[in-house]
């Protein structure tokens, strides 16, 4: 996965149309969410339809993209920690 924010913009906004919690309907990210978002559902060996499912669960308050946003930031923060040869 190649998030680049050093770059000073990051990719174009997508959208793609799938189900989310029983419900056809789209959810708009740029691509290197998207990216980010295929890489954990492969880490939790889950489809992005149960990703984005789950991440509508733990923060039910926000907007599905939003929600998308921070369970993404959460699982790379646990992955990463949990990779961190220091501790």
């Amino acid at each position: 996965m190649a998030l680049d924010f050093n770059g000073g913009s990051m990719s174009s906004s997508k959208s793609r149309k799938n189900v989310y919690a029983g419900h056809r309907t789209s959810i708009i990210l740029e691509e290197d969410f998207w990216d980010a978002l295929e890489e954990c559902a492969h880490d939790r060996e889950l489809c992005i339809d149960s990703i984005v499912t789950d991440a509508e669960k733990a923060f039910p308050e926000m907007s599905r993209t939003a929600a998308v946003r921070m369970f993404l930031l959460e699982h790379f923060r646990t992955k990463a920690e949990d990779t961190d040869p220091i501790h």
